[in-house]
């Protein structure tokens, strides 16, 4: 009942644990989301119950979807792979995750010397498309900028090469669709996220309160990114000039302004060979990637997601 807390965040760490240890579709994993919705449930129940129901805005969001582990071999392996198969040392390169640095100390190698390096992993059959950190690397055919999918901005913790795996629409034990080979060699894995699949990126957001309309799907393409400035839109706060992201106009109930244009664009790297899109959607001056397609699979079925506001 405090004024004062205007911004309340509650966070939970289910269904996401259940997902990755029991995967998509589990029982364990439908239990934790039945506990997430009596949690939930919960807590609209005592707003109501303290009468402070339709002075709260809430939005209910999930940060990521999930995709069925399909590989287990660690980036880092592969790395060892291509250098005995390509015959070339690349010792001074380290692996993180799904990304590829120079060695702290070390110098990174030229875009001519990581160019039989890219072209292997290009040939791999778990590789979905290569980014590159650094603008001279886009030289290299099939490559990606990591600029791209980070809305033309770099920084200096940047990777040299980032490898997002190649996903599909696999369905798993429990019939529930997209799969991806990761990088890891976590067996007990089950799902994971990270990648450029759009089971990954695509997410839940539903809008509720006395500021938004009510039993609306809006089909326009938002993301993460615009939960601040909507927010402090909803708090009349201005907006910061570096802030990034707009304002969910379309789900207001007294809208403001306008989403903006409303754009789709499949962008092929610099030195095209072909094989990959990444598919982007644009509103206004936000933009969001809608995921990453091997050759034309599977674009035609992902079109433009959305948001539901009720």
């Amino acid at each position: 009942d405090d004024p004062r807390n205007r911004v309340i965040v509650f966070w939970m760490c289910e269904p996401d644990a259940s997902l990755h240890y029991y995967g998509l579709g589990s029982p364990e994993s439908q239990e934790a989301l039945r506990t997430v919705d009596a949690c939930v449930a919960e807590l609209v129940s005592e707003l109501e119950r303290r009468g402070l129901r339709e002075q709260f805005d809430l939005f209910f969001l999930s940060d990521h979807g999930h995709s069925t582990v399909q590989a287990h071999n660690t980036l880092g392996q592969y790395l060892r792979y291509a250098a005995a198969e390509i015959g070339r040392s690349f010792q001074n390169l380290v692996t993180a995750s799904d990304y590829i640095y120079a060695e702290p100390g070390t110098t990174e190698p030229s875009a001519d010397e990581l160019a039989p390096l890219v072209e292997w992993l290009l040939a791999q059959p778990w590789t979905g498309v290569v980014l590159g950190g650094r603008p001279d690397l886009a030289q290299l055919p099939g490559l990606f900028s990591l600029e791209t999918v980070w809305g033309g901005h770099t920084n200096a913790r940047r990777p040299l090469l980032a490898v997002s795996p190649k996903w599909s629409e696999d369905v798993n034990e429990f019939g529930v669709p997209g799969a991806v080979m990761s990088l890891t060699t976590q067996a007990a894995l089950k799902s994971s996220h990270g990648s450029l699949s759009p089971y990954d990126l695509h997410a839940v957001c539903i809008a509720h309160g006395p500021s938004f309309q009510q039993n609306v799907w809006s089909e326009i393409p938002t993301g993460a990114v615009d939960l601040l400035p909507t927010v402090l839109t909803l708090l009349e706060q201005p907006l910061p000039s570096h802030l990034h992201g707009r304002v969910l106009w379309e789900i207001m109930q007294q809208p403001q302004g306008e989403p903006g244009e409303i754009a789709d664009e499949a962008i092929a790297p610099a030195v095209d060979t072909g094989a990959t899109t990444l598919q982007m959607h644009q509103v206004g001056q936000t933009r969001y990637v809608h995921g990453a397609f091997v050759g034309s699979e599977n674009v035609e079925g992902w079109k433009r997601g959305g948001a539901e506001e009720s």
